[in-house]
Formats: structure tokens, C-alpha cells, sequence
């Protein structure tokens, strides 16, 4: 998508007649999603709600972050600055490589193993934050009418119509963890964690389910191996079951958005589950 040079300019308007201070420098748009449109301007990102419960998301997205950022073993983006009134907060900008593009490496295991174990042993009875009990459910919900628009191979259909409970702990959980979501540095080690307007009390399966998304059956193995966070026997069907319907709206959305990254990603996930015979 892009946008002409007048459309930029009102967006730098639009962010001074709320009170922000953008640095020097025409805005590079970075994301549309359905809640949000984003915005890059020098160390600075701007996330703009395009409806009343976007609002709503951010206040609590910032409430959030404050709260656990400094207990977190790595970086996460949180709103530093938010104007309600308006729908506009801003972030800082993390230098990075998403994981999307990162070769998943031990060290990357272990720091997100690190990473899982110190989010799901947060304290969320005092947090703002939403339920989400039956991932499971809500996710067969999403992928149900996607499967004839990716071409769903017969596998694929037949494993997701026969899901495992959905059951487990309830912790604080991130719920969204694509690989665009996760940086990593140049070494291959986990820099931060960014977009938590998904956050919800729910299975820590629905986070180990981004391990397949990032690397392959070995690296979800070692994610899982170092975990120490709540477990109970059927948490890797679970996460594997999630990894399944994550990485067909990955493909979905790949498709709409024409994004080969995403498409690769999803290829590479549903391959390495069908490989890995998880199902």
C-alpha cells in the first residue's frame, strides 16, 4: 500500500493538533491492520485507532506495558505517550529483524523459553486484561472459512477437525506471537516483543504455538524442552493444534496482502507439522 505525499503531511498535522512532538521527517507507513494503522517517523512509531474499541485497546495496552516491561527479560513495545482523546500512542522504534527472517537458533530457543517463562509467572490478578478461555475454539472459529480460500490440502482439513480440549493453566499470555511480532539482533538472539494489543489471560499453549511459526519442528522441540512455566500433558498437542490454525491465517492473510514472507512462513509451518507427524 502506499500514500502520497499530502496524505503524510496530515498525518504529521494530525499528530501535533493531538499534543505529540514527531521528529523531523516525512512519516513511512508501516502496518494496517484492523484496528490500527501505523506510522514509522525517525525513533518513533505512531499507531492510529481507526474505531472506539481500538481506544479502548490502547488504554489498556499502556496500562499493561507499565506494568510488566521492567519484569520482562527482554524488550517489549509499550505505549510511551497516548493520546485518548484522539486514538493515537506512541512507541519507541526498535533497529531489528523480525523473526520471520531470522534463522532459529538455539540461542533464540533459549531466550524465548526464557522469555515464556517470565510472562506466564506474572502475577494478572491486578492486570487489565481480558480472558480468552477456549483458544482452541476461538481459533477453529477463524480458520473454519479461510481453508477453501488457501487451498487447504486434505491433511490439513482432516487435523483440524479434530481438535484436543481446550485446557491448560491460564496465565498472562501475548496471544499473537508472528514472526513479525518477535525481533531479534544480528546475532540471532531475542531483542524484543512487540504489539501486545492481543494480550489475554489464556493457555500458554496459544504462545508455544509461535515457536513452529518462527523455525521447525526441532527448534518448537527445544522451545518446549526449556520451558519451565505451567505444564500439563496435552500442553505440546495443544500448542501444535494452535501452530496448525496460526499458520492457515497466516497463509490467509499472506494471500490477501500479497506478502511472500507470510506465504513462506505458512508453507513452512504446515510442512514441517505434517513432516513432523503431529497430526
Amino acid at each position: 500500500m502506499t500514500f502520497d505525499r499530502d496524505l503524510t503531511k496530515d498525518v504529521v498535522r494530525r499528530l501535533r493538533r493531538a499534543g505529540f512532538d514527531p521528529p523531523a521527517g516525512l512519516p513511512r507507513f508501516i502496518g494496517d491492520g484492523c484496528d490500527f494503522r501505523a506510522w514509522r517517523i525517525g525513533d518513533r512509531v505512531y499507531r492510529i485507532a481507526k474505531h472506539d474499541g481500538a481506544v479502548e485497546a490502547l488504554v489498556r495496552e499502556a496500562a499493561l506495558g507499565r506494568a510488566i516491561a521492567p519484569r520482562l527479560p527482554c524488550a517489549i513495545s509499550f505505549v510511551e505517550r497516548l493520546s485518548e482523546d484522539d486514538g493515537i500512542a506512541e512507541y519507541a522504534y526498535f533497529d531489528h529483524r523480525p523473526a520471520l527472517r531470522a534463522k532459529a537458533g538455539d540461542a533464540l530457543a533459549a531466550d524465548l523459553a526464557a522469555f515464556f517463562d517470565a510472562l506466564h509467572g506474572l502475577d494478572a490478578s491486578t492486570l487489565d486484561v481480558d480472558a480468552l478461555d477456549a483458544p482452541i475454539a476461538a481459533w477453529q472459529e477463524v480458520v473454519h472459512d479461510e481453508l477453501d480460500a488457501i487451498g487447504a490440502e486434505a491433511w490439513v482439513r482432516a487435523a483440524l477437525e479434530s481438535p484436543p480440549d481446550d485446557g491448560g493453566a491460564r496465565v498472562l499470555t501475548h496471544s499473537d506471537l508472528a514472526p513479525e511480532h518477535v525481533l531479534v539482533d544480528d546475532d540471532g538472539r531475542l531483542l524484543a516483543v512487540i504489539d501486545w494489543s492481543d494480550a489475554r489471560i489464556s493457555d500458554p499453549a496459544i504462545d508455544l504455538a509461535g515457536a513452529w511459526l518462527w523455525g521447525d519442528a526441532a527448534f518448537a522441540a527445544r522451545v518446549h524442552a526449556r520451558y519451565r512455566g505451567p505444564r500439563d500433558p496435552e500442553l505440546e498437542l495443544r500448542s501444535r493444534y494452535l501452530a496448525l490454525c496460526a499458520a492457515v491465517h497466516y497463509a490467509y492473510l499472506g494471500d490477501i496482502d500479497r506478502r511472500e514472507g507470510r506465504l513462506l512462513a505458512a508453507r513452512r509451518t504446515l510442512s514441517a507439522l505434517r513432516d513432523a507427524g503431529s497430526f
